[in-house]
């Protein structure tokens, strides 16, 4: 084996060991990323994220900001809650109108995509916005 052939190697080698390491820490950083998003969707995740923030000048001061973010999360929790429900009905409803128009193979086809989406999301992916169009 020549010094060219062996150092071609040695280059592919070292690029695919980098690319797998990029992909991982990038994998990483998403998680991390979508975890801290979750973790203010929480009751208390507005509260948190302003308490690692500010400096309070007194304890009294650090009961009443928290007071006020506590019931400001507690109103922004309970809004994505109920927004969820709607979309929810929305949807449903959009399913059950779509289903007096697509045949059955159709709508079969339809739940089985939005199961996969749904199964997505709860591992964590996002869902692809617009997948491209089945074969």
């Amino acid at each position: 084996m020549t010094t060219r052939v062996k150092s071609a190697i040695l280059l592919v080698v070292t690029l695919i060991i980098g690319g797998v390491i990029g992909a991982l820490l990038q994998a990483q950083l998403t998680e991390k990323r979508f975890d801290r998003i979750e973790s203010l969707r929480s009751n208390r995740g507005l509260a948190r994220m302003i308490e690692r923030s500010i400096e309070f000048e007194s304890p009294e001061q650090r009961e009443q900001v928290l007071d006020i973010v506590d019931d400001a999360g507690k109103r922004l929790f309970e809004n994505m809650q109920r927004n969820r429900r709607d979309a929810r009905a929305i949807l449903d409803s959009t399913r059950e109108r779509l289903a007096e128009i697509l045949t059955e193979e159709q709508m079969e086809k339809l739940e089985e995509q939005l199961t996969r989406r749904r199964e997505g999301t709860k591992r964590g992916r996002r869902p692809n916005r617009h997948p491209p169009p089945p074969d």
